[in-house]
């Protein structure tokens, strides 16, 4: 499991203690709690997913615990996922396979 304090931190512009709604946009906020069940912050939601090989709400369950309380968070949780997961190739586009 991933804790907070073996995160990355993401860069933010002011002092913040995580608890509020003031910063609007997913990865904004390295401190913000994202999972208050279980007090996971944002950096290693993030972390998870970059580093950790989180494709899923599962995954980060797994790695993390967040998500494993009363689950309200997996909508924020496919947020980050949508956005930090690195971009899948999409092989439709190529040549036909030769056998």
């Amino acid at each position: 499991m991933i804790s907070s304090a073996e995160s990355t931190t993401v860069t933010q512009n002011h002092a913040c203690e995580g608890t509020c709604s003031s910063c609007g946009l997913v990865g904004s906020c390295a401190v913000r709690t994202v999972c208050r069940c279980l007090k996971v912050a944002e950096d290693t939601i993030i972390e998870a997913i970059r580093t950790g090989g989180a494709t899923s709400v599962r995954d980060l369950k797994l790695m993390t615990g967040a998500g494993d309380g009363c689950a309200a968070c997996h909508r924020h949780l496919k947020q980050y996922l949508a956005i930090y997961l690195p971009p899948v190739a999409d092989h439709s586009t190529s040549s036909p396979s030769m056998c």
